[in-house]
């Protein structure tokens, strides 16, 4: 089983590099505002998803089926192209269009990563179950000439190489010219070299249907197969079938500005078949629309409203929002850095070597004394002639300091003031420390604020007139002051950065989700997160009582988040800026009420996580 917020980060990190677009993400997000039958060339947008729904192995893979779909749009369909057809077409062949480039795409996905063949194929299966439902139902109109008839057969014919049972069984249902016409188009669209191909192929097809029903009423395809040698239209033979590659797929028709949503229909009315995406989608929305109505423990349903306007903000990302903080990483000079090393005088000094004899005496620790075989040891020549057969030493495997530690600062508006110094100073003290060990660190901030936008204040206000849950509305502000593999002199100007990036609101569960995942993806086998706060989260949600207090839903879900992470290896550290409040989330926690302590209480935490806790200092 995959929790959503694994299914989440796993998408998200593949979907740009398999779309090989920069600018291409995948948007979980709640209902209500945008949605259409394929991705707009940049986004690919999906249910909002509670953290801790599980999903099945099965529908794991119809999730990735569905990215490696739609992230071959992302890879080759020209969506100006798209656009255009879109608004001079038909509904019907638009949807004929979209069959077919959905085989083409198909195809070239799986030839690119021959691996998204199991999941294409999951995919397929999955969505087949309610068309196999639908045809059933609807067997008149899939079993005559009609439009839904003719993209059934391609789908079904263009897919049987790759799909099981379920698709096998549609495919035994269409008629036996209709399934020499499926084979023939989907052949053709899988051998179309672009978009502009496959929309020509579209509307010569459509052309072979009105042919075919012009001047008369739907009838039943020949069941015998064989092909009329001088019909026309779908009444003739597949072999004799071409069309113009190069054609003006709008031929020459104006633009009837009116953008296709919802169910697509052909001319007579009947509702083509859906896209992989819009059946995912509404089958995703049911479940967690299930999810969502059970009775479960507080914290255990969270989800927020929208990912799309969080950032990840570092000194040379490219960002969509703007955010003040973001021209404090370029600009702030290491000289500030420099500057509260030196404010803190010996302390630095201090800590440096108590960490260098912790991990010394660590390292040392490599031998196993008093043992009755083994390498003689001098020492125990006494107690050996004494009649000890304990004299004896055995070299033991030599425990690496193989750690990443993340740090993750609590970037409120909260923090202002003395807290948010006393934060900067122990994270540079924390950074000094660790410089030059091998131990692999990160220093990491977050907050929430507006996304000051239309379209985020539509979403906002449809989802408080809607009954949902929303444990988070706000988007998340994440800042990379220093990362895993960056050396600290380039990243000294960030650091320093820090004194001057209180700000807004923080749902800690959300941003302690974000760096429980930047560790899982470190090699290293120790994981330790310090999490620097003064409180308890305090963000916007919508439909969301007792949003304070110990038995809050966001501290419920703070803990929540904790718990998981300590289960999967990642060991959670609180530590209180000016407050003891973090003993009341943290499973292990200390509090910093002056920047002296640390080299007392934080730094024996600090060691006795590094050291397994055996170094007494």
């Amino acid at each position: 089983m995959k929790k959503g917020h694994e299914l989440v980060h796993e998408i998200q990190q593949t979907a740009a590099v398999f779309g090989r677009n920069q600018e291409a993400t995948v948007v979980f997000e709640a209902d209500g505002v945008t949605g259409t039958a394929w991705t707009d060339g940049k986004e690919i947008t999906l249910p909002s998803l509670p953290d801790n729904l599980e999903f099945s192995h099965e529908e794991t893979m119809t999730m990735r089926g569905l990215l490696d779909h739609e992230a071959g749009h992302l890879r080759h369909t020209n969506f100006e192209s798209w656009q255009a057809f879109g608004e001079t077409q038909s509904q019907q062949a638009l949807a004929i269009a979209n069959c077919l480039e959905d085989m083409r795409i198909e195809d070239r996905i799986m030839k690119e990563y021959p691996g998204a063949q199991k999941n294409l194929s999951v995919m397929r299966e999955t969505t087949g179950v309610k068309e196999l439902e639908h045809l059933k139902a609807n067997s008149e109109v899939f079993t005559t000439i009609t439009a839904p008839a003719i993209q059934n057969a391609i789908l079904r014919a263009g897919t049987r190489d790759y799909t099981g049972a379920i698709n096998e069984e549609m495919y035994q249902m269409i008629p036996e010219r209709f399934k020499a016409w499926g084979h023939k188009f989907a052949d053709e669209a899988k051998a179309c070299k672009n978009v502009d191909e496959i929309l020509n192929l579209a509307l010569a097809i459509e052309k072979l249907l009105e042919e075919s029903t012009k001047n008369k009423a739907p009838e039943p395809m020949p069941e015998d197969g064989k092909p009329d040698a001088g019909g026309s239209g779908l009444d003739g033979n597949p072999e004799d079938f071409k069309f113009d590659k190069d054609g003006d797929f709008t031929q020459g028709k104006p633009k009837h500005g009116k953008k296709a949503t919802g169910k697509l229909k052909d001319n007579e009315g009947n509702t083509m078949l859906d896209g992989p995406i819009e059946a995912i989608k509404e089958a995703v929305k049911s479940k967690v629309d299930q999810f969502m109505k059970e009775e479960k423990p507080k914290g255990t349903d969270y989800r927020i409203l929208t990912d799309r306007y969080d950032e990840v903000f570092t000194k040379t990302s490219t960002n969509k929002r703007k955010d003040y903080r973001k021209e404090l990483l370029e600009r702030t000079s290491a000289v500030n850095y420099e500057r509260t090393k030196s404010n803190l005088g010996g302390l630095v000094n201090t800590m440096k070597a108590k960490l260098r004899r912790a991990l010394m005496a660590k390292e040392t620790r490599d031998w196993d004394f008093a043992r009755e075989f083994g390498k003689l040891d001098t020492k125990r020549l006494v107690a050996g002639s004494m009649g000890s057969p304990t004299v004896y030493k055995q070299r033991k495997d030599r425990m690496e300091m193989d750690t990443a530690v993340h740090f993750l600062i609590d970037l409120s508006g909260s923090m202002g003031g003395s807290k948010i110094k006393v934060a900067t100073d122990a994270t540079v003290a924390f950074a000094e420390c660790l410089e030059g060990t091998q131990i692999r660190y990160q220093i990491s901030g977050f907050d929430n604020s507006d996304a000051r936008n239309d379209h985020y204040y539509k979403l906002v206000d449809n989802a408080k007139r809607s009954k949902a849950k929303y444990h988070r509305i706000e988007p998340l502000n994440l800042f990379k002051f220093k990362e895993f593999n960056q050396s600290l002199q380039l990243a000294k100007g960030s650091i320093a950065a820090i004194r001057e990036c209180a700000s807004g609101n923080n749902s800690d569960r959300d941003a302690i989700i974000w760096a429980y995942h930047e560790l899982l993806n470190r090699p290293e086998k120790r994981k330790i997160l310090f999490v620097l706060s003064d409180g308890e989260p305090a963000n916007a949600t919508i439909n969301i009582s007792d949003v304070y207090g110990e038995r809050s839903p966001l501290v419920l879900g703070l803990k929540n988040a904790i718990e998981e992470c300590t289960v999967n290896g990642v060991e959670c550290v609180g530590i209180g800026i000016l407050t003891g409040h973090v003993k009341d989330l943290y499973p292990k926690s200390v509090s910093i009420s002056k920047v002296e302590d640390l080299s007392g209480a934080i730094f024996n935490q600090l060691s006795n996580l590094l050291t397994g806790g055996k170094v007494r200092l």
